[in-house]
């Protein structure tokens, strides 16, 4: 009877999701450090670029109002480098760091059309 049950509640559940576009993106990120100061006589930098990697789940056709149909999304990026600058004035510094950075975002986009059945715009807002 239990399983019977589980059944229905699934075929039910499914049955509301018929429509929906699931969607997965991914791919791989390389870092590009750079000063916005010009370095002069006293100050060198080196920076290291380095690769990260970036995956997102998103779900459209989402039903939420009676006609209202929204774009959720959710991204993962990790990225990562390393930089040392040298400030050899009247005191000399040293600063170092190695960054590995992992960032969530969370997208909600109310806002679409299409062009031609082929191009797809959504707009809405992205928070990270």
């Amino acid at each position: 009877m239990k399983r019977i049950l589980i059944y229905i509640l699934l075929c039910i559940n499914i049955s509301n999701s018929i429509g929906q576009n699931i969607e997965f993106s991914g791919g791989v990120i390389k870092n590009n450090y750079f000063d916005l100061a010009r370095p002069g006589e006293n100050l060198q930098s080196k920076y290291t670029s380095g690769y990260g990697y970036s995956f997102g789940i998103s779900i459209f056709n989402l039903k939420i109002d009676t006609n209202k149909y929204m774009l959720f999304m959710f991204k993962v990026d990790n990225y990562k480098g390393s930089f040392k600058i040298t400030n050899s004035g009247h005191i000399s510094t040293i600063t170092e760091a190695t960054v590995d950075k992992i960032t969530l975002g969370l997208g909600i986009y109310p806002f679409h059309f299409k062009i031609r059945k082929i191009i797809r715009f959504n707009f809405g807002l992205d928070i990270r």
